[in-house]
Formats: C-alpha cells, sequence, structure tokens
C-alpha cells in the first residue's frame, strides 16, 4: 500500500499476522530526525530534511549502536532514529484507528523498535494501529556535561520528536492523532512516564494516555554526578584533560564502535565496584543545568506530584527480581559478604546513621536468622522484586488523586509461566528452576519476540492468555479502560479507598489490596524510617 505523506509516496509492503493470518502493512524505517553523526553526537535531535519523492519503506532501519548479546562486538549504527509503522488492513478506512506509540526497555543500552523484538502480531488484529520506535542509548543518548553540545537526555529528546513525528503524521496512515497511547517496557515505561511531569512536556499533549510494563520513573532517582562518571569514563578511553569542552572533544571523535565497547568494560568495573546494586548505570536520564530545552530539571520524586493524570495500565510481574541473577550473577555472594552495604547500595537515598539497622530489619525480614547461601535464592528474588520494583510502583499508585473519575489507574500482577515467556528463558539455570514469570516476561503475550510468536502450534493455555491479554490491553488503547464484551473479567481501577488489581494468570481474577500486600506494608514502614532518618524502637521489631 501507498501512503503520501506531504510531498513524498511512501511505499511500503503487505504481511499477515502468523497466528491468525490477519493482513497488515508495514512501513519501515521511516526517520523522525537527521542522523545524529558526526557533530550532531551528543546534541538534541534536529527535524528531517524532507524525504525525496518516493521514499522505500518495506526495510528496517539499523539499530542504535549497542553491544551485541549473541557475538562479540557491536551492532547497529548511530544513524539510527527511525520509525516503523503497522497499520491493519481493513475495509473501514474512514474511520481513524487507535494508535500504539511503543518504547522499548533495555537499561537505557540495549535494544530497538525492531519487529525482532516487538511483533504487532496480537494487537493490529484489534484495529489499532502499532508505532515503534529507536532512540539514542548509552553514552550517546544520556552523556551530560552541562554544555550546549551535551545537555544531557538526549535519548529522552529523542522520543519527544518521535511522538511529535507521530502527532503530526500518523492521520496519512489513518491514525487518530488525538487518541495515541504511549507503551513502554522497563527503562522505556519510565522515559515516557518522565514525559508526563517534566515541565517542558507535560502540557505538549503528546499522547492522552500511559502504558507502563515491570517499570516507572520513580525506579530509581535522575543521576545528579553525570559529569563526574563522564570523566571516568573518559580517561578510561585515553583522555587526560581536566575541562569539559576537552572532554567533549576528545569523545566526539572515538569511533562509535570503541565508544560501544569500552562502554561495556566500564559497566562491568561499576558492577564490580557497586555489587548488590543491580541496576548501577554509566549513563542514564540525568537531571539538566543546561536550562534550555531541559526535560528533568529536578529529582523525578519531586516533579512527580506535578504529573499529567492520563489513564494508565500497569503491573508487575510476580518475579522480577528474577533479573537480578541475570545482571549479575553473583548477587548472592554480595548479599552474603556485606548484607548492609549492598542495602545502601540499593536505597542511594538512605541516611548513613540509620542504614546498619534499616539493613538488619531487612534481612530479618526476608531472610529470618538464616545464612545467605545458594539456597537463598526465592528470599533474594522477593527482596529484589520490592525494593526495585513494588516501592516505585505503589510510589505511583499512591499519589492523592489516584481514582475512578480524576486518573483511573489499571493495576495488573502476572502470575503466568509458559515457554513464550519472553525472558525468562535467558536467565542463569537457578532461575529457570525457579516457578513464576519474571522482569517484561508479559511481552510475550502481547508483543513478543518475531522468533516467540505462536502458531496453529502453540498450546490453547497459552492461545488464551494471548486472546485475554491482547484484548484488555487494546480496548485500553481505544477507550482507556481494559474492559469491554470481548474479556470476562470486570477490571475494576485502583484507588485509595478500595486498592486492588488483576491477577492474571490462564484464568484473571479481581483481587482487593495490594500486590504482595504484607511485603508492601514492611516498605511503608521502611519507607517511613527513611523519610524522617530515625527509628522508633518498635519499629526494628519484626511484624
Amino acid at each position: 500500500m501507498i501512503v503520501k505523506m506531504k510531498n513524498t509516496t511512501i511505499n511500503g509492503v503487505e504481511n499477515t499476522c502468523k497466528l491468525s493470518g490477519f493482513p497488515y502493512f508495514s512501513y519501515l524505517g521511516i526517520p523522525y530526525a537527521k542522523p545524529p553523526i558526526g557533530n550532531l553526537r551528543f546534541q538534541p535531535p534536529q527535524k528531517p530534511d524532507e524525504l525525496e519523492e518516493e521514499f522505500d519503506a518495506t526495510l528496517e532501519g539499523d539499530d542504535c549502536i549497542q553491544m551485541s548479546r549473541s557475538r562479540p562486538g557491536t551492532i547497529g549504527s548511530e544513524d539510527c532514529l527511525y520509525v516503523n509503522v503497522y497499520v491493519p488492513k481493513t475495509e473501514d478506512n474512514d474511520r481513524l484507528k487507535p494508535v500504539l506509540v511503543y518504547a522499548h526497555g533495555g537499561l537505557f543500552t540495549y535494544f530497538s523498535g525492531s519487529s525482532n523484538y516487538f511483533s504487532p502480531d496480537y494487537v493490529l488484529p484489534h484495529d489499532v494501529i502499532v508505532v515503534t520506535i529507536n532512540y539514542r542509548l548509552h553514552v550517546l543518548g544520556f552523556l551530560d556535561l552541562g554544555l550546549p553540545d551535551s545537555p544531557g537526555n538526549v535519548g529522552l529528546k529523542d522520543l519527544i520528536l518521535a511522538l511529535q513525528w507521530v502527532k503530526e503524521n500518523i492521520e496519512c496512515f489513518g491514525g487518530d492523532p488525538n487518541k495515541i497511547t504511549a507503551g513502554g517496557n522497563s527503562c522505556g515505561a519510565a522515559l515516557l512516564h518522565l514525559l508526563t511531569f517534566s515541565p517542558a512536556t507535560k502540557d505538549m499533549n503528546l499522547f492522552q494516555q500511559l502504558v507502563m510494563f515491570s517499570g516507572n520513573a520513580l525506579m530509581r532517582p535522575a543521576v545528579t554526578n553525570s559529569v563526574e562518571r563522564a570523566f571516568e569514563f573518559g580517561h578510561r578511553l585515553g583522555y587526560r584533560g581536566k575541562n569539559k569542552e576537552g572532554l567533549l572533544k576528545f569523545l566526539k571523535n572515538v569511533p562509535a564502535d570503541e565508544l560501544v565497547e569500552g562502554l561495556t568494560a566500564y559497566h562491568r568495573y561499576l558492577q564490580l565496584e557497586n555489587g548488590g546494586d543491580i541496576i548501577v548505570l554509566p549513563f542514564s536520564p540525568s537531571v539538566e543545568t543546561i536550562e534550555e530545552g531541559a526535560i528533568i530539571t529536578a529529582e523525578t520524586q519531586s516533579l512527580a506530584d506535578q504529573s499529567v493524570k492520563l489513564p494508565t495500565f500497569t503491573g508487575l510481574m510476580s518475579k522480577e527480581g528474577m533479573f537480578a541473577f541475570y545482571l549479575d550473577p553473583f548477587v548472592m555472594n554480595h548479599l552474603r559478604e556485606d548484607f548492609t552495604t549492598c542495602v545502601g547500595r540499593m536505597l542511594p537515598m538512605i541516611n548513613d546513621k540509620i542504614l546498619p539497622e534499616v539493613a538488619d530489619m531487612i534481612k530479618l525480614y526476608y531472610f529470618k536468622n538464616k545464612d545467605i547461601d545458594f539456597n537463598s535464592g526465592k528470599e533474594t528474588i522477593d527482596l529484589y522484586t520490592d525494593v526495585i520494583w513494588t516501592r516505585a510502583f505503589y510510589d505511583l499508585s499512591n499519589f492523592k488523586d489516584v481514582n475512578e473519575e480524576k486518573w483511573p489507574v489499571f493495576v495488573f500482577h502476572f502470575l503466568y509461566e509458559g515457554p513464550l515467556n519472553c525472558y525468562k528463558k535467558y536467565y542463569p539455570v537457578i532461575t529457570r528452576l525457579m516457578d513464576g514469570p519474571t522482569h517484561d516476561d508479559i511481552l510475550g503475550y502481547i508483543l513478543p519476540f518475531k522468533s516467540d510468536i505462536a502458531s496453529r502450534f502453540s498450546s490453547k493455555r497459552d492461545i488464551k492468555v494471548i486472546k485475554n491479554l491482547s484484548a484488555l490491553f487494546c480496548n485500553f488503547i481505544k477507550t482507556g479502560n481494559p474492559n469491554g464484551d470481548n474479556v470476562s473479567v470486570n477490571w475494576k481501577p485502583f484507588s485509595q479507598d478500595q486498592p486492588n488489581f488483576l491477577q492474571i494468570h490462564e484464568n484473571m481474577k479481581m483481587c482487593n489490596g495490594y500486590i504482595n500486600e504484607d511485603r508492601y506494608k514492611f516498605w511503608l514502614k521502611i519507607n517511613k524510617i527513611i523519610k524522617e532518618g530515625k527509628i522508633e524502637n518498635n519499629e526494628t521489631e519484626e511484624e
């Protein structure tokens, strides 16, 4: 199918969904920004030049350069700021279709919007347009030297420009520019969440609804030591100067593959130096000091109370903390050797005076009086599930305005485990032997890897979960509410008066209260202690 966009004819290709046979059109590798190469490296994205009269959109653009996870060396390139647009083929072409714009996760370091990672096969049959985005990663996307040519958060600014491109052009593809849902997993969810409370973007109306899987912007404070990290990284690559301008010039001239390979070594060093903190990253979103074009102007927690209240579809996997073993297979060794130091790294906001007692409280709660050893996998998973994901998740849900009318938030807890769970299969043996889905596993039933798309040979259980989840997900994209005639459950939004969540297994059911409620209440107590900077005598007693 041919699409007319401004002065350009865009040529796509027709495909069919593997499971359903549903037909759709793909428009791949469309640039939404100038290639961020040469002098544009580390700078905010610029609008692209006009496309030629005929544009071939039959092949995907490159991933943003990153280390390969399957072979030595890098994949992708710096010329990577592209979108893919997937359009259902239907007879009803007069009515504008709702749109899902998806931002990938990957620790601000890996993955892309490629259909190899996020296939739209389960969404398109619901008459929803899908747009996937590439944005700059790691040092290329999040170097912040506090200089006009390196202001920080350019990967986040890539997302903003991509969303503006969608809003301006999606009607050419039959999409409704006023019915855009932004969705993301892990750090992609965090970046989109940031846009709802950044003073620079919250009034742009870039999207009207939000989906967040396994993450949000409150998981970890925005970085404030970005310049220090940049110099440490530059010195490892050979820079010997002491001023920011010299460092920027040096980094601009390092070949991209050498930057990324050096970054991988630096990341390993940081992990060894910060054992126990599983998400220590060389470069990630930072508090910007250059005012012009700034997106993050203060600590995220202080900005969050001013957020735009959008209908939200969000939840957690039951064993998010398995991700700890994937990021650091020696995580239990770190906990056993120096539990107190590990807790301090997990909770960077804690006062050193109360750290030892808080660490003792946490150790007693999760590990009782047992030694931490190879048999402590379940307890370790529960600890990391709560300290990284559950705490941040209920920071989102505890805002005073969450209610059905002003701010409907639909909360789920994903418990299903099957062969289509997309990430657990790649984890160390210790986690594959444990029950439960891990970080981002729900994507295997909504936006799967291309290699993992279900077929007519898949089990009835897997097909049932795909149908249930895709119906809930697409109902939300269409209306801001996941309920409808095509689902068998009445999913009630979360509220302070009646906290609840949808438990998603082979069958679905509404549950009253909070996810992992006893553990949630324990962390309410810990958060209170951290905020007040003191411990009352009765708080050290085990609940």
